[in-house]
Formats: structure tokens, C-alpha cells, sequence
């Protein structure tokens, strides 16, 4: 089965959820509880332990999890991280000349390519034709940073677009009269080869 990605990353999101003591294990007691607490139906927990409980211990382990939808578990490692800093109150604070549009990525990372943004239009004579090389420098810092491969546009004025990314791997902000979309696309080459 396919997901689109806001269904996977409810899925994700789910998962981590569900691991309430965050030893990386949705076991049996948790499945349960949520089941109990959560109005998850037992049919849902069967089906969970199914599908990612590959090696039927009665246990789903990040590590089973994110084979079975094709994920990283370095990545959902870190945005695990990142997500409980947020709920801490230990998140990086967003720049106040950007306004988030839409996103589903932490807020550590939106932070984090918002400013890298707003440096490289620093670093421009401020002419349209510049914005170019923004998006070009932009678009190497994401593959370096959060791996390959990575699409970015800068648009002005009204836009409408419909595209696929990788979970939590998306955001479209505003800084000033510049809208930045940006997306991480999945790689073939870095799938079968990392």
C-alpha cells in the first residue's frame, strides 16, 4: 500500500506516539493501551503488528517500522529529537522577518533553512536576476545538510502547486516579498546506496 505523505507522517507521528517510554518499541502494553485510551480498534492493532511486526516477536521496533515504509531510522531518529525539543520549550526561535506558510518539518529545521535563506539574500545586490543563485545556493545547503535531493523555487506573488516529498521534509515561508518553497524528493540513488 501506498501513502500520500500527510498520510504517512500521521503515521509516523503515530508511531512515536505510541512508543510512550521512547525505547524505540510500540509493544503489545502500548498497542493496548492505545487501543483502550486512543479508540484505536483491536482490528487496528492486529493489522499494526501484521504489517510492521516483521519478525513477529509481538513487538514493532523503529527499526521494523521504518523498513516496512521505507523510511530512515537516522532521520526519524532526529526528528523524534527534534519534535520533543520543541515540546520542551527548547526549540530554536524562527526569525521574526519570516512567516511560515505551510510546513510539517520541526521548527529546528524550518529555523534552520529560513536563516540559511535570509543569508544568502544578504549576501545579494538585491536585483531580481539574483534570486537565481539564491535558490541555486539554497538548494546545494539543503542536499549537503538533510541529503539529496532537494527542490527549491522562489516564486512572487500567487501560487498553486501540488507536489510529492518525503515525510517531514517540506515547507514554503515568506521573508519579506520573497515566498521560498522548498522539498526534499525521494533519490533512488541515495535509497539504494546509503
Amino acid at each position: 500500500m501506498s501513502y500520500t505523505p500527510s498520510q504517512l507522517e500521521r503515521l509516523i507521528l503515530k508511531f512515536l506516539e505510541l512508543d510512550t517510554n521512547r525505547d524505540e518499541v510500540v509493544d503489545r502494553r502500548e498497542l493496548k493501551h492505545a487501543w483502550l485510551n486512543d479508540g484505536i480498534t483491536e482490528d487496528e492493532v492486529s493489522h499494526w503488528l501484521d504489517k510492521y511486526d516483521l519478525n513477529g516477536d509481538g513487538n514493532i521496533t523503529l527499526d521494523e517500522f521504518c523498513h516496512a515504509l521505507g523510511l530512515k531510522c537516522e532521520e526519524m531518529r532526529i526528528e523524534r529529537y527534534e519534535r520533543q525539543r520543541e515540546r520542551d520549550g527548547f526549540a530554536k526561535v524562527l526569525n521574526p522577518d519570516v512567516s511560515i506558510i505551510a510546513s510539517t518539518m520541526s521548527l529546528d529545521k524550518q529555523v534552520d533553512i529560513t536563516n540559511k535563506f535570509v543569508e544568502l539574500l544578504k549576501e545579494t545586490s538585491g536585483r531580481p536576476e539574483d534570486l537565481n543563485e539564491v535558490a541555486k545556493n539554497l538548494k546545494d545547503y539543503l542536499d549537503k545538510q538533510y541529503g539529496r535531493v532537494w527542490q527549491t523555487v522562489l516564486v512572487a506573488g500567487s501560487y498553486w502547486m501540488k507536489f510529492s516529498h518525503e515525510p517531514f521534509m517540506s515547507l514554503q515561508f515568506k521573508c519579506g516579498p520573497h515566498i521560498c518553497l522548498v522539498w526534499r524528493t525521494p533519490c533512488i540513488e541515495r535509497d539504494s546506496f546509503n
